[in-house]
């Protein structure tokens, strides 16, 4: 099997590793692998077995990128989305308390989607594989008032108490969402070396 790795700067020996071996060193390198494609198809979220039943494979290719791109592409992209959630945030209230009940859950449950990918992102800072050099302390808070914010609506959610709900966002969660919007501000400028820009 031919293998070609794109987006890596050090030199590495291929042969007689398993993708998942070659996923492993180019993580333990600092990178981040965005993609593997098989003979043209991707196969970056397969399981074993599926990638078993393609073989044998004549050409793999595995694209990466260092964590550092990652995180600041990541970063950038939430200073720019961050905002425009917590405006469409309002829209969800103000459906669930005049009668668009429907309408209002279905926002509601996009938003819950876009918390969860959020949330990733906070448990992927607060993984021991990165350090960061923040405010620790600032982090901390953040990640407690983030997760306190978030069972709570979910709680208000099993329980369908759509005032509840209104109320958890007004005045918790778009709170933690400028929260969460100064410490990537604060992050970014810590990672382009701008530091104080933002405070």
């Amino acid at each position: 099997m031919k293998v070609e790795i794109y987006g890596i700067d050090f030199e590495l020996e291929t042969e007689g590793y398993t993708v998942d071996e070659l996923i492993e060193i180019i993580n333990n390198k600092g990178y981040v692998v965005l993609d593997i494609i098989a003979d043209g198809r991707d196969i970056s979220n397969m399981s074993d077995s599926e990638i078993e039943a393609l073989m044998p494979i004549k050409v793999l290719e595995i694209n990466a990128k260092k964590v550092e791109e990652v995180l600041l592409e990541t970063l950038a992209g939430m200073k720019e989305f961050i905002p425009d959630f917590i405006g469409n945030l309002d829209q969800i209230s103000v459906d669930l308390t005049i009668g668009k009940e429907e309408e209002g859950y279905n926002k509601l449950a996009l938003a819950m989607d876009t918390l969860d990918w959020l949330n990733q992102f906070l448990s992927y800072l607060n993984s021991p594989e990165i350090v960061i050099k923040d405010n620790l302390k600032e982090r901390k808070a953040l990640l407690q008032q983030w997760y306190e914010t978030i069972h709570a609506l979910d709680e208000a959610l099993d329980n369908q108490d759509k005032v509840l709900i209104s109320d958890i966002i007004e005045y918790e969660l778009k709170p933690v969402l400028e929260n969460y919007l100064k410490y990537v501000r604060d992050l970014d400028s810590i990672f382009t070396g701008k530091e104080g820009q933002y405070s």
